[in-house]
C-alpha cells in the first residue's frame, strides 16, 4: 500500500521539480539540483527496498526530498511534499526524528510568505496530521505554532480555515485526556511538588491551554513561541473562542484536575476579568466589536459551564456585566452583554445556582444576582416599550416583533455591528427573550422539583422545590408585569404565541409548587387577554365563601396584584426622560412608569373592585371582534388548565368564567381578525372538551373543587343573563348556560364516582330552576338537567351510588330523579315546572336505567294530573310511554301506581283529550294484565284481582264521567276490554267483571239517562269577533244532557251486544245467566220501543248479536225462542198505529232480521219462518214512523219505495230454500200471496178488493196510509219473479198461486193513471209486470198442467186457463192495453203458452187466438201465421182467423206494408213441406218475426180451398201501381197456381 503511493507521489514530485525549472529543466539540471537529486535518489531507494512502513521509517534517502520540498518556494512542490508527508504520517512511516524535522520544516514554511496561501493551507493540514499522529511535546508545540501562525494570513478564507483546523488540533490534544481526566496524573510526582505532576499528554494540553489563554489576553505564548505582539485581534478572537470551546468540551477536566482548574481560574478567568475591567475604564480606547463579542462569548461559556467551579469569578463576571449596563456603551456591546445575562436566566440549573449561591445567602451583604439579572431583562424590555426618539427606531416593539418572527424561521437576527439602531432593537429583543426564558426556566425547575422524572427514576426534590418557590417569589411579580405589558402592545402572532407560552410556563410552575397567589395572578392575566376588551375577568374567588352568599361575594385579591412602581425595583431611580441610546437606566424604570401611566394593567384594575366582577352584558346588536391574541390566549388558558387540572382549586373560577365568555361571544355576532375563525375555534372547542374529559383522572378533592367552581360560575352566568330578576335572556332562544352544561359534563365524565359530586350538582340545578322566573332560562337549565338524569340513569350501578340517597331510604335512581320531582312539585314558575316535567318525560322516553324509581316517577306524574294545569298533556305523554313501552320492565308492586296514574289522568278536568286518551290507555293496560294472567301459572286469580278488577273499576267510573266525550270513550273501552281479554281471566273474575261491573254499569247509565234533563243547553262561548261573542256550534242531536246520555246508552247497548256475540257460550255458563238474559232482552225491547232513534237502533244491533248466537251451545232453544219473540213483539210495536219508532230503526230492524236469516237459516223452524214472514209483512206495511196526520200517498216510481219495504221484498225473495217442514207449512204460498197483496193494494180497485177477500195479509197487521206505492208494486213484481223462477219453490206451490198471480199481474200490466206525476211510474210498473207475467207463465203454467196436488184438478186447470185467457184478452184486446207490450205478450203466448194449449179447453184456445187476431197489424198477421204453422189445435184455429184477414187486406190493397206481409204469408202457404206432428212444438227463435217468417216459409201444407181464396183475392194487387207489390203478387199467383195444380194431382 505504501509502495503504491510512495513511488507515484515521488514521481509526481520529481515532475513538479522539473516543471518548476522550466521546459529545459525536464532534460537538464535546474535551480533545484539538490531537491531534484534527492528525489531521484529517493526513487532509486524505493525501487531497491521492500515497500513496508517499518522499512521506510528512518530511511533518510526517502525523507530527504520531502523535507527539502516542504521548504521550497514553489507552492506546488511544497504542496506535493506535504501531501506525501501526510500520507506517511497516517501510515506511521516516519521516525520521531523525521516527524520533528517535518514539524520544523512546516513551521518554517508557515513563517515564510514565499509559498503563498496554498502553502499555508497545506502547512495547516500537515500540522494537524502531525498533532494527530505524534504525542511528542516539542513536535506538538511546533505543529500548533504553525497552525496559529497561519491565523494571521491576510486572506480571510485561509485564516478561517486555519482557525478551524487549529481548533480541531486543540480538541485532539484535549481528547487524549478523555474519558478519565482523573487518571492524567504522572507517577512519581516531581520532586518537591506539592501536587501530583501531570503526564505528558496532560502537560501538552495544559501548556496549550495556558498559551491560548495568554494569546486571548494579549500576552506572550512561550510554549508556542509567540511574543505579546503576535496576539493581534484575530488571534485574540480565535484564542478566546478556542479556550471557551475546549473548556466547555472538557469541563470535567477543568473541574476535577487541580492544575487545569487552576489554569481556568488564573489564566482564563483572569484574562476575562482583565478584559471586562479594561472596558470599564474611561481613558482607554473602545474595544472592537468582534473582540468584544468573543470576550463576552467566552464569559458566557465560562459562566454557563463552570459557574459552580468558579463561583467567585462567576459573581465577578455577572456583577461587572450588570454594572456595565448601567453605563454608557456602544449599542453592539449592550446587545452582547444582554445576551450573556439572558443566558444566565434562561438556563434553569444556572438560574437556580445563581439564586442559591448568591440571592439566597444569609446576611445583608449578599448580592441578588439572579434577581438583578431578571430585573435587568425586565427593565430593558419595559424601556423598549416607551418612546425612544434618539434611538433611530420609530417603533421598537414592531422591530422586535419582526426579529422574533425571523428567528422563528431559523434565520440570523444579529445585526451588523455598525448598525446602532438595529442593536437597540436587538437589545430589547434579547431582553424580552430573557424575560420569557426566565419564566420558562423557573417553570422547568418547579416542575422537575415538584414532580421529578418517573422515567429517569428521579424523585421529587423538596430542596429544589423550595428554591424554585423562592425564585418565583422574587421574580414572578416583575415577570408578570413585563409579560403583560408587552403582550398588551404586541401584535405579531409569533411573538404573542411565545409571550403566552411564557405566561403558561410560569403559571404552571407556580401551580405545581402550590404558589397559588402567583399562579392565580398569571392565570388572571391570561384570562384578561383571552376575552374581548368589553369583558372583565373576575379575580380569584374563594368558592367556599362564595357559596355562603352568591349574591354579594367579596374579592380576595392576590398580593401580587398591585402596581409595579419604580420603587418596586431595586435601583430604579433614573428619570423617565433618559435615552435608550444611553445607559439601561434610561431605558428602565422611568419607562416603566411612562408605560404604566398610558396602559393600565388589567390585573391592576381588578384590585380596586370590592365585589366580584362579572362581565357586563354585551349588546347583541354590536359585533364583538376576536383577535388572534384573544384566541391564542384562550388556547394558553386551556393548556394551563390541562396542566394544573388537579391543583387549580379556586383558580377554576377564572378559567371557567373566561371559557364562558368565549362561548358567549361566539354565540353573538362575533368575527375574528387575522385568524381562521372556524379552524381556531374548532381547535379550542376540542381542547376545552379534552380538558373536561380529563377530569376523570382527578382525585376526589380536586373534582369537588372543580364542581364547586362550575356551580359558582354557572350561578354567575345565570345572574348575568337576568336570572332571578325576571329579565329576558340577552340572546333570546339562542342563549345557553355553558357552565351548567359543563357541570353536567363533568358529573357524567366522572360517572364512576358521581356520588361524590351529586349533592353539589343537585343543589345547583335546584337553585337555578326552582325560583327562576325566566321561561327561557328554565328551558336552558332543564335541558342540562335532562341530559344529566338520562345519562346518569344509564350508568352501571355500583354499591357506592346508593349513597346518594339520604339515610339510605331511597335508591340511586330515585335520588337521581329527586330534583326533577322536586321541581315539578315546587318550582315557582309554571315554565320551570313544565321544563322539569319535560326532563322527566325525556328520562321516561329513554327508559333504560329508571329501575327502582318507577314508583316515584309515576307519583310525580300523577301529582301533575291531580293539580291540573298546563302540564297535564305532557305528563300524560310520560304515562303513555310507560304503559306502552315499559310495562314489562316494571316491578309487580308498581302496577298499582300505574293504574292510579291512569285513573288520575282520566279524572282530571284540564284536558278532555287527555282523559279520552287515558281511557284508551287503560285498554292497553288491560291487554298487558290479561297477557300476564295468561302467562302466569300460579296465582292467576290474585293477579287478576290486583290488576284487572281495579282497572275495570277505573273504566266504569270513567263511563259515568259528566263529560260525554270521556264517558263514551270509557264505555267503548270497557266493553272492548271485556271482549278482547275477558275470556283470559279466571272464571270468578270473569263473572264479576261481566255481571257486577259491566251490567252494573248499564243500570247506572240507564238511570242517568232517565234522569237527564231534556232542556236545550246554551252553546259555550269560544271567543269574540268585532265585539260580538262567538259561540260553539253544537249539533242538534247533542244539545241537551238527555241526548248526550242517549249516546252513552247507545254505546252501552252495542258494547253489551259485542260482548255477548264474542263470548255468549262462556257467559251463558255463569250462574244466574238466564235471569240476566231476560233482563237484557227486556232492556232491548224497551230501548227499541221507547228510546231515541240512536238508542233504538243500537238496541236492534245488540239484538242481532244475540240472535247470531243461535245454534251455539249457550243459545238453547228456549233462549232462542225468547230472543225471536222479541222480534215479533218489536215488529208488532212498529206496525201498531201511532208508533213513533223512526224509519231508521225500522230499517235497522228489518236489516238485522235479514242478516240473521241469512246466517242462521238452519236454526229457524217452521214457526220461526212463519213469524219471519209475519215480521216482514208488518214492516212492509208500516215502513216509517206513524204520523198523526195522514200524508198524501206516494204514487211515484221506484224511488218512492222506502228502503224498509225494499229490504222486506229482498227478504221475501231470499226465502228459498226452506226446510221441508216450512215448505209443508205453506211458507212459499204465503210469501207469494203477500207479494201479490202488495201489488194489488198498490193498484187499488177491484183487484184490491179481491185480495182483501182472499186475506193475503198476516193477521192483525196495519197498513200505513200511502205505504203501498206503485214503486213498491213494481219491486214486488220483481220479487215475485225471483220466487217463481227459483228452483227451490215446489211446482205445487206455484200452481196453487198461478191463477191469482196471473190476474194480479195482468191487472198491473193494464194499469194506467192519468196524473202526470205517476204516468211514468205506471209505465215502469207495466213493463215490470210484463216481465213478471212471463216468469209466472213460464214457471207456473207447466206446474198447472202437470201438477197432481189439487183436490179438484180440473177446476183448478180451468181456472188457470181462464185467468190466463183473461190476461191475454186484457193486454192484447182490452181497452186499457199497452201497445208497447204486444210483442212481449205475443212472444209469451207463442213460447210459453202455445206448447201447453193441448191441456186447454177449446174455448180458452179460441179466446187466446181471438185476442191475437183482434187487430190486423203486421205483427198480429205474423203472429197468427206463426201460431198456424205451430201446428196442433192452436194452428188450426189460427188459420181460420189468418185467411180471412189476409183476404181482406189483399182485396183492399191500401196498405203496402200489410199487403207485402200478406203476400209473403201467401207465398209461404203455397209451399208444400212435410207436416209435423200436432204435438210437435214450434221451432224456438230469438225473434218473433223471424220465427213467423221461418214458419210461414212453407214448412206445412195448407188447405187447397184457402189457396184458392187467396188466388181470387190477388187481383187488386196485380193491378197495383206499386211495382213491388205488383211483381210480388204475380210471383205469388204463380206459386199458388203451381201449388193448386200440384195439390190437384
Amino acid at each position: 500500500m505504501v509502495g503504491r503511493y510512495l513511488e507515484s507521489d515521488l514521481t509526481a514530485l520529481s515532475l513538479e521539480v522539473r516543471r518548476g525549472d522550466g521546459f529545459t529543466g525536464l532534460f537538464a539540471s535546474g535551480s533545484n539540483p539538490d531537491l531534484r537529486h534527492a528525489v531521484d535518489h529517493a526513487l532509486q531507494t524505493v525501487h531497491s527496498l521492500p515497500v513496508d512502513p517499518s522499512t521506510i521509517a528512518g530511511e533518510e534517502d526517502i525523507f530527504r526530498p520531502i523535507e527539502l520540498a516542504c521548504s521550497s518556494r514553489n507552492p506546488n512542490i511544497a504542496a506535493s511534499a506535504m501531501s506525501l508527508a501526510q500520507k506517511l504520517l497516517a501510515d506511521r512511516a516516519l521516525s520521531p526524528e523525521q516527524t520533528r524535522a517535518l514539524a520544523g520544516a512546516i513551521s518554517e514554511a508557515a513563517k515564510s510568505d514565499a509559498g503563498g496561501d496554498v502553502t499555508r493551507l497545506k502547512c495547516v493540514q500537515c500540522a494537524l496530521a502531525l498533532v494527530q499522529s505524534v504525542e511528542d511535546e516539542a513536535t506538538t508545540a511546533t505543529a500548533m505554532s504553525a497552525c496559529v501562525r497561519v491565523l494571521r494570513a491576510e486572506n480571510e478564507g485561509v485564516s478561517a480555515t486555519a482557525s478551524a483546523t487549529t481548533r480541531q488540533a486543540a480538541f485532539h490534544v484535549f481528547s487524549r485526556l478523555q474519558p478519565n481526566p482523573a487518571a492524567i496524573a504522572a507517577t512519581p510526582t516531581r520532586e518537591g511538588a506539592k501536587v501530583p505532576t501531570l503526564n505528558a499528554r496532560a502537560e501538552v494540553a495544559l501548556l496549550l491551554f495556558e498559551d491560548l489563554c495568554a494569546l486571548a489576553g494579549g500576552r506572550a505564548a512561550l510554549w508556542l513561541g509567540f511574543d505579546g505582539a503576535f496576539a493581534t485581534e484575530r488571534v485574540k478572537i480565535f484564542a478566546l473562542d478556542a479556550v471557551a470551546e475546549v473548556a466547555a468540551n472538557s469541563a470535567d477536566l477543568f473541574v476535577d484536575v487541580p492544575a487545569f482548574h487552576h489554569a481556568l481560574r488564573q489564566k482564563l478567568c483572569a484574562a476575562l476579568v482583565t478584559h471586562l475591567q479594561y472596558w470599564q475604564r474611561s481613558d482607554v480606547e473602545e474595544v472592537s466589536a468582534p473582540e468584544g463579542r468573543a470576550v463576552l462569548r467566552c464569559v458566557g461559556a465560562v459562566i454557563g459551564t463552570f459557574h459552580d467551579a468558579v463561583p467567585a469569578e462567576t459573581e465577578m463576571f455577572l456583577t461587572t456585566l450588570l454594572a456595565s449596563l448601567e453605563t454608557e456603551m456602544e449599542p453592539w456591546r449592550r446587545s452582547y452583554t444582554l445576551e450573556v445575562i439572558k443566558a444566565t436566566v434562561v438556563d434553569g440549573n444556572l438560574a437556580r445556582f445563581l439564586h442559591t449561591a448568591y440571592d439566597a445567602r444569609d446576611g445583608d451583604s449578599h448580592k441578588m444576582i439572579f434577581r438583578d439579572s431578571v430585573l435587568m431583562m425586565v427593565r430593558v424590555t419595559r424601556a423598549g416599550l416607551s418612546p425612544q426618539p434618539e434611538s433611530g427606531v420609530e417603533d421598537i416593539l414592531a422591530t422586535v416583533t419582526v426579529l422574533h418572527r425571523t428567528k422563528g424561521k431559523a434565520e440570523d437576527v444579529v445585526p451588523e455591528d455598525e448598525d446602532g439602531a438595529a442593536h437597540i432593537a436587538f437589545s430589547v429583543f434579547l431582553a424580552l427573550e430573557g424575560v420569557m426564558g426566565a419564566a420558562h426556566s423557573i417553570a422547568s425547575l418547579a416542575t422537575a422539583a415538584a414532580e421529578g422524572d418517573a422515567k429517569a427514576g428521579i424523585e421529587p426534590d423538596s430542596v429544589a422545590a423550595r428554591d424554585a418557590t423562592e425564585m418565583i417569589g422574587s421574580c414572578s411579580e416583575m415577570l408578570m408585569e413585563t409579560l403583560e405589558t408587552v403582550l398588551t402592545h404586541a401584535t405579531g402572532e409569533v411573538l404573542v404565541r411565545d409571550l403566552l407560552r411564557g405566561f403558561q410556563a410560569i403559571a404552571q410552575g407556580c401551580g405545581v409548587l402550590g404558589a397559588t397567589d402567583a399562579r392565580d395572578a398569571f392565570i388572571s392575566a391570561i384570562c384578561h387577554f383571552a376575552v374581548a376588551s368589553e369583558v372583565v375577568v373576575p379575580t380569584v374567588i374563594n368558592i367556599q365563601d362564595a357559596d355562603d352568599d352568591a349574591e354579594d361575594t367579596a374579592t380576595r385579591p392576590s398580593p401580587l396584584l398591585r402596581n409595579i412602581s419604580a420603587d418596586s425595583y431595586e435601583g430604579g431611580r433614573e428619570p423617565a426622560s433618559a435615552s435608550i441610546v444611553g445607559s439601561v437606566v434610561g431605558m428602565g424604570l422611568g419607562a416603566v412608569g411612562a408605560v404604566g401611566s398610558v396602559v393600565a394593567s388589567p390585573v391592576r384594575a381588578l384590585v380596586g373592585s370590592s365585589s366580584v366582577s362579572i362581565e357586563p352584558e354585551v349588546n347583541p346588536t354590536l359585533r364583538v371582534v376576536l383577535t388572534s391574541k384573544n384566541l391564542q390566549a384562550f388556547r394558553t388558558l386551556l393548556n394551563v388548565a390541562h396542566r394544573l387540572i388537579d391543583s387549580l382549586g379556586d383558580g377554576w373560577v377564572m378559567v371557567l368564567e373566561t371559557l364562558c365568555s368565549l362561548r358567549r361571544m361566539l354565540a353573538t355576532k362575533t368575527s375574528a381578525v387575522g385568524v381562521d375563525m372556524d379552524a381556531t375555534v374548532a381547535v379550542l372547542h376540542v381542547a376545552e372538551q379534552q380538558l373536561f374529559e380529563s377530569t376523570a383522572k382527578l382525585d376526589d378533592d380536586a373534582l369537588c373543587a372543580l364542581t364547586k367552581a362550575l356551580a359558582w360560575t354557572s350561578r354567575a352566568e345565570l345572574g348575568r343573563l337576568g336570572g332571578g330578576g325576571g329579565k329576558a335572556p340577552v340572546n333570546g332562544s339562542k342563549e345557553r348556560l355553558f357552565m351548567l352544561e359543563r357541570l353536567v359534563d363533568v358529573a357524567l365524565i366522572n360517572s364512576r364516582r358521581i356520588h361524590k359530586v351529586w349533592s353539589d350538582v343537585e343543589a345547583h340545578l335546584l337553585s337555578c330552576i326552582e325560583k327562576e322566573p325566566s321561561a327561557e332560562l328554565c328551558r336552558i337549565a332543564t335541558a342540562s338537567l335532562a341530559r344529566l338524569c338520562v345519562s346518569a340513569l344509564e350508568l352501571p350501578r355500583t354499591p357506592e351510588m346508593d349513597s346518594l340517597a339520604s339515610e339510605g331510604k331511597v335508591d340511586f335512581e330515585t335520588a337521581v330523579l329527586r330534583p326533577v320531582s322536586t321541581l315539578i312539585a315546587r318550582a315557582v314558575s309554571p315554565d320551570a315546572r313544565l321544563a322539569a316535567l319535560d326532563v322527566l318525560i325525556s328520562v321516561i322516553n329513554g327508559g333504560d336505567g329508571i329501575g327502582r324509581a318507577w314508583s316515584s316517577v309515576l307519583r310525580a306524574l300523577r301529582g301533575v294530573a291531580e293539580r291540573g294545569g298546563e302540564g297535564v298533556a305532557l305528563a300524560f305523554s310520560g304515562v303513555k310511554v310507560i304503559v306502552e313501552d315499559h310495562m314489562e320492565e316494571l316491578p309487580d308492586d308498581v302496577s298499582g301506581e300505574v293504574i292510579s296514574a291512569v285513573s288520575a289522568f282520566v279524572a282530571q278536568r284540564a284536558q278532555v283529550n287527555t282523559s279520552i286518551t287515558a281511557v284508551s290507555l287503560a285498554w292497553t293496560l288491560s291487554d298487558y294484565f290479561s297477557r300476564k294472567v295468561t302467562e302466569t301459572k300460579v296465582g292467576k286469580e290474585a293477579l287478576a284481582e290486583r290488576g284487572m278488577i281495579p282497572l275495570l273499576s277505573v273504566m266504569r267510573d270513567a263511563s259515568m264521567d259528566p263529560r260525554p266525550e270521556v264517558r263514551n270513550g270509557a264505555c267503548r273501552t270497557i266493553t272492548s276490554t271485556l271482549v278482547s281479554n275477558g275470556d283470559k281471566l279466571p272464571a270468578r273474575i270473569w263473572r264479576r267483571a261481566v255481571f257486577d261491573i259491566c251490567f252494573g254499569l248499564v243500570d247506572d247509565i240507564r238511570a242517568a239517562t232517565a234522569g237527564a234533563s231534556q232542556e236545550e243547553q246554551v252553546a259555550p262561548d269560544i271567543g269574540e269577533l268585532d265585539g260580538r261573542k262567538i259561540q260553539m256550534l253544537v249539533h242538534h242531536s247533542r244539545n241537551s244532557a238527555r241526548k248526550q246520555w242517549d249516546e252513552t246508552e247507545t254505546l252501552a247497548l252495542s258494547g253489551v251486544g259485542r260482548l255477548l256475540r264474542a263470548h255468549f257460550d262462556a257467559v251463558a255458563k255463569f250462574d244466574g245467566f238466564d235471569k240476566r238474559f231476560e233482563w237484557y232482552l227486556k232492556w232491548i225491547t224497551q230501548s227499541m220501543a221507547e228510546g231515541s232513534p240512536e238508542v233504538s237502533c243500537s238496541a236492534v244491533k245488540s239484538l242481532q248479536t244475540v240472535l247470531e248466537a243461535g245454534g251455539s251451545t249457550g243459545m238453547t232453544r228456549a233462549r232462542w225462542k225468547k230472543a225471536t219473540k222479541v222480534l215479533m213483539t218489536s215488529a208488532k210495536g212498529m206496525n201498531a198505529a201511532g208508533s213513533k219508532i223512526s224509519g231508521k230503526t225500522r230499517y235497522e230492524f228489518i236489516d238485522i232480521v235479514g242478516k240473521v236469516w241469512a246466517s242462521k237459516r238452519a236454526v229457524f223452524d217452521k214457526e220461526d219462518v212463519q213469524s219471519l214472514i209475519g215480521v216482514i209483512d208488518m214492516l212492509a206495511r208500516a215502513p216509517d214512523e206513524w204520523l198523526e196526520k195522514s200524508a198524501p200517498p206516494a204514487r211515484a216510481g221506484r224511488y218512492s219505495t222506502l228502503r224498509v219495504q225494499r229490504r222486506c221484498l229482498e227478504l221475501l225473495s231470499d226465502l228459498p230454500p226452506l226446510d221441508p217442514a216450512a215448505v209443508d207449512s205453506g211458507a212459499y204460498p204465503q210469501a207469494i200471496c203477500q207479494l201479490l197483496a202488495y201489488v194489488a193494494e198498490a193498484l187499488g180497485g177491484e183487484v184490491a178488493e179481491a185480495v182483501a177477500k182472499a186475506d193475503f195479509a198476516y193477521p192483525g197487521t196495519e197498513t200505513q196510509h200511502g205505504s203501498m206505492s206503485l214503486g213498491f208494486a213494481q219491486e214486488a213484481c220483481e220479487a215475485l219473479e225471483k220466487i217463481y223462477l227459483s228452483e227451490h219453490v215446489p211446482k205445487d206451490d206455484r200452481a196453487m198461486t198461478f191463477a191469482a198471480a196471473t190476474r194480479v199481474i195482468s191487472a198491473a200490466m193494464t194499469h194506467a193513471e192519468e196524473e202526470t206525476a205517476v204516468v211514468e211510474a205506471s209505465k215502469e210498473l207495466r213493463g215490470a209486470a210484463a216481465k213478471t207475467f212471463r216468469a209466472v207463465v213460464t214457471g207456473g203454467l207447466a206446474a198447472v198442467t202437470r201438477s197432481s196436488a189439487f183436490e179438484f184438478r180440473a177446476a183448478s186447470v180451468a181456472d188457470a186457463w181462464d185467468a190466463l185467457s183473461t190476461a191475454f184478452e186484457s193486454t192484447l184486446a182490452g181497452e186499457r192495453r199497452d201497445p208497447n207490450l204486444d210483442g212481449d205478450m205475443i212472444e209469451c203466448m207463442a213460447e210459453a203458452v202455445s206448447p201447453h194449449c193441448g191441456f186447454a179447453d177449446e174455448h180458452s184456445r179460441r179466446r187466446l187466438i181471438a185476442a191475437v187476431a183482434a187487430e190486423s197489424s203486421v205483427s198480429r198477421i205474423w203472429a197468427l201465421s206463426a201460431l198456424h204453422f205451430g201446428g196442433g189445435q192452436m194452428g188450426r184455429i189460427a188459420l181460420q182467423s189468418l185467411v180471412p184477414t189476409c183476404e181482406g187486406i189483399l182485396r183492399a190493397c191500401d196498405d203496402p206494408e200489410k199487403v207485402a206481409c200478406v203476400l209473403d204469408v201467401a207465398s209461404s202457404l203455397a209451399r208444400d213441406p212435410s207436416r209435423r206432428a200436432e204435438s210437435e212444438p214450434a221451432p224456438q227463435s230469438s225473434s218473433l218475426l223471424s220465427w213467423i217468417k221461418k214458419t210461414v216459409a212453407g214448412e206445412e201444407r195448407n188447405d187447397l180451398n184457402h189457396l184458392r181464396a187467396i188466388l181470387e183475392a190477388l187481383g187488386p194487387c196485380e193491378s197495383s201501381s206499386d211495382d213491388v207489390i205488383r211483381m210480388k203478387a204475380e210471383k205469388v199467383r204463380r206459386e199458388l197456381t203451381d201449388a193448386v195444380e200440384i195439390r190437384k194431382e
